[in-house]
């Protein structure tokens, strides 16, 4: 299917390949005329070439992907975690999309340790004055519009997001809450119903009360017919937890799914729409500081323990069954 994808994209992502090297054009331009020298206008510019490059390379990276992987185990619950060094492409390649999301879980519960760890110090999760503060699990969904594309449902989202997300905070700041709160969202894709698709939000959130039908509810109604969709019956659901590992699952599971309700492939016609529509968008956002807690460089496992540092690859896959079957990870 990545083949018939490349093909369907092929505008696209030439498009975005031109743009890259316009850029990668007034960069050098821009300093040259500033008065730096040649090889640092060039090494600014190297960055934008090398997007463009990728772009007109994309699918090639990803047919030639998930031969060399990485596996690590963790050292507490004997999890494997694969890494590949190939084509980072999380929508278009299994693997690499894989990997991603566990990328992104073991920093998310980094830096939920951390948050609920404050929050039992400063005695937020106990019952208090104001109300208890706690971890929830809140889901976004977005009413269909038959006429609408693929894109155009992603893009209806996306928007209705970032006014959903405008007046969350202000409603944190109205009670006091700002400075204490947390969120991490996902926005996730699954075929649908009528096989255009169905793009929806996954969030964690940690903060007083959130009330489904008084508040939310309203919320996300407002931010809706702001992007247009004057939708009178909308779906969210909130729920307490008390499983991090679990919310980690669920947040972040594979942001993209290319299979249909009935376990067969989505289109690469439809496909291709979701990969234009994505593409060079980020999939998860948290609030400001959520993810400073959890320095990029320490992975960690869905477990909660970190991953270790140094990690390097053996042997080709037949010597390492002979040699040293379990020694992918030091």
């Amino acid at each position: 299917m990545v083949e018939a994808v490349g093909v369907a994209t092929e505008a696209h992502r030439e498009r975005r390949a031109v743009a890259y090297e316009a850029s990668a054009r007034r960069t050098l331009r821009r300093l040259r005329e500033a008065g730096f020298t040649d090889g640092y206008a060039e090494d600014k510019a190297r960055w934008p070439r090398m997007r463009a490059k990728g772009q007109r390379e994309r699918i090639l990276r990803v047919v030639a992907c998930g031969s060399d992987l990485v596996s690590i185990a963790c050292q507490e619950c004997g999890r494997a975690h694969e890494r590949s060094r190939g084509c980072k492409s999380g929508i278009l390649c299994f693997h690499c999309r894989c990997a991603i999301a566990s990328e992104k879980r073991g920093r998310f519960l980094a830096a939920r340790g951390i948050v609920i760890e404050e929050g039992h110090r400063r005695g937020l999760l106990r019952y208090r004055r104001g109300g208890r503060w706690s971890e929830k699990m809140l889901t976004l969904t977005v009413p269909h519009e038959a006429t609408d594309s693929v894109s155009e449902r992603i893009e209806r989202a996306r928007s209705a997001w970032c006014f959903f997300v405008r007046y969350l905070n202000e409603h944190l700041r109205s009670i006091d809450a700002h400075r204490s709160a947390r969120w991490y969202r996902a926005i996730e894709w699954t075929e649908g119903s009528d096989g255009k698709g169905h793009p929806h939000f996954h969030l964690w959130v940690f903060s007083p009360y959130l009330h489904q039908q008084d508040l939310l509810v309203p919320m996300w109604r407002r931010a809706l017919a702001a992007t247009g969709l004057a939708a009178q019956a909308v779906i969210v659901d909130v729920q307490e937890i008390d499983d991090g590992p679990s919310a980690a699952l669920e947040v972040i599971k594979y942001l993209v799914k290319d299979l249909a309700a009935g376990g067969g492939k989505v289109t690469p016609e439809v496909f291709a729409q979701v990969y234009e529509a994505f593409d060079g968008k980020r999939m998860t956002q948290a609030s400001s500081g959520f993810l400073a807690l959890a320095p990029k460089g320490r992975q960690a496992c869905e477990c909660g323990s970190l991953l270790p540092r140094r990690v390097r690859v053996a042997q080709r896959q037949d010597a390492i069954r002979k040699e040293k079957p379990n020694d992918l990870a030091e």
